[in-house]
């Protein structure tokens, strides 16, 4: 893992979030943009449920699951191991391995992670899939508020969405 390199930024600022009553997760009220180094454009499409960060362990390690100022990079990061859920197992493993890429060297970097944090949020979320591989096929239900917003980027889940980007 390069320690340093060129990383994208966030077109979004903040994370919009319906929090239900028990604190368990919580429901994307906005989409999340993020422009990579490449200049492809990701989205996190309204209507997701997100638990923030996920673990226990993670919490004393890499902070509180809502509370974060890494909170977007957590949201997009949420977006693709969802859509991954809903694939089959091969392109779901390739999928999951992107996004936790994706997390480590770029969006977590983009938000002023120092490279001690992006490692081990790195290993913590390759052990959460290795933990998780052989679970049973979630439904759209367990990820999404609506079965629209499952289907939202279907095409290529890792592929870049067309978004368009106002620049000021």
């Amino acid at each position: 893992m390069s320690k340093s390199g060129p990383v994208g930024h966030f077109i979004t600022d903040g994370v919009d979030y319906h929090h239900y009553r028990h604190g368990q997760f919580a429901r994307l009220l906005q989409p999340v943009d993020f422009l990579d180094s490449k200049g492809h454009t990701h989205r996190a499409h309204p209507e997701l449920f997100s638990d923030g960060r996920s673990g226990k362990i993670g919490y004393y390690l890499i902070g509180s699951p809502f509370r974060s100022k890494y909170i977007e990079a957590w949201t997009m990061h949420d977006w693709y191991c969802a859509k991954a859920k809903l694939l089959e197992p091969g392109l779901r493993r390739l999928v999951r391995d992107a996004a936790d890429l994706q997390l480590r060297n770029e969006t977590l970097p983009a938000l002023g992670a120092n490279y001690v944090l992006r490692a081990v949020a790195y290993r913590f979320v390759r052990g959460h899939a290795a933990i998780h591989r052989n679970d049973p096929i979630a439904h759209w239900y367990d990820d999404f508020a609506s079965e629209e917003a499952s289907h939202l980027g279907a095409g290529n889940p890792i592929a870049p969405e067309p978004v368009p980007v106002m620049r000021a």
